[in-house]
């Protein structure tokens, strides 16, 4: 059988041809395995810091055309990375406290129902431990013959306070109260309740609850004195938005809103009044006219909804009575 040509040519090379570098005159004493080559120092250096592409870590600075020091993002870059720097600017630039949503943890909405109730003070609804809530809405329903007289209450402090007129029903009719002055942040303990004159009334109460959250406050005064009575003062390093209609959402307007509640002991005439920091209360800084509110009424102030520090919200009345409160729900950021 005669000789294939070369045939030797397809024995399998050795590790070292395979690892080799070879010149192109064709002289098989040109060729190098790679272990004498000569390896560049920037090559070496990436081979001795073995990255590892699955975590990378990264050491002193980043620079290069994928790297942006950008404060106002006007590139708007979706493949380009931000500095550190140019993301607090642009955040500190154009997010007002005012903006920043309230993330709620564990936020759910619930209802609470006291149905064919009872005379005197009703618990329709006791906010957890642990928790805060807002009455969304509520609905009464006499389901009863006669005539009933029925009053929501909150119980704050072991103790119950009107926070409207009483409304008398004398048929079988649902009555709705949707009104603002129920969204009122409660806090652990604290109830929504009715006091009623007759049994057969039913009630029901949509609430919104979540876990307690330091930026969701209340200011509170149980009972007001003859003259000025501040409500709320803005801590120092501090932005307050009032908070109403909208519960403890930021308000759609710069309106926010506080609650005066006269629960008995005649009519009262009330101010409300709003003093810049480094202002006093008084007839300069009054923001509402005088308005006379009747037994069992309520007074809501409807100014300015975002106060810097030092500001204070206040209120007059023209008479003592440990009836009388007022209430401003509120959200409260550093700045």
């Amino acid at each position: 059988m005669p000789r294939i040509p070369q045939l030797d040519l397809l024995a399998a090379p050795s590790t070292d041809d395979l690892l080799a570098v070879y010149d192109n005159t064709g002289d098989a004493t040109g060729k190098a395995t790679i272990g004498s080559l000569p390896v560049s120092s920037v090559a070496q250096t990436a081979l001795d810091a073995k990255v590892d592409e699955t975590n990378p870590v990264l050491n002193g600075t980043v620079t290069g055309t994928a790297f942006l020091d950008e404060d106002a993002m006007t590139s708007n870059s979706a493949t380009k990375i931000p500095s550190q720097q140019s993301v607090k600017a642009y955040v500190d630039g154009n997010i007002s406290p005012g903006a920043i949503p309230v993330k709620l943890a564990n936020l759910e909405y619930t209802n609470a129902s006291v149905i064919n109730a009872g005379t005197g003070d009703i618990d329709i609804y006791t906010v957890p431990v642990g928790k805060q809530a807002i009455i969304t809405s509520f609905v009464a329903y006499n389901s009863s013959v006669g005539s009933i007289t029925w009053t929501p209450e909150l119980y704050i402090s072991a103790a119950y306070y009107k926070i409207t007129a009483s409304t008398t029903t004398n048929t079988i009719t649902a009555v709705a109260n949707n009104a603002s002055r129920f969204r009122i942040v409660l806090n652990a303990g604290e109830k929504f309740a009715v006091l009623t004159t007759g049994t057969g009334m039913s009630f029901w109460a949509n609430v919104q609850v979540w876990d307690a959250n330091a930026n969701v406050k209340r200011a509170t005064l149980l009972s007001l004195a003859n003259g000025d009575n501040t409500l709320l003062t803005v801590p120092s390093g501090k932005r307050v938005i009032l908070t109403g209609s909208n519960g403890i959402q930021q308000p759609t307007t710069v309106t926010g809103e506080a609650q005066y509640f006269n629960g008995s002991g005649g009519a009262r005439t009330v101010n409300w009044y709003l003093a810049p920091n480094g202002s006093a209360v008084g007839s300069t800084t009054r923001v509402t006219t005088s308005a006379s509110v009747a037994d069992g009424a309520v007074q809501t102030y409807a100014g300015p909804g975002v106060l810097n520090a030092g500001d204070v919200l206040a209120i007059a009345t023209n008479a003592n009575t440990a009836t009388q409160i007022a209430i401003a729900s509120y959200l409260e950021y550093d700045v």
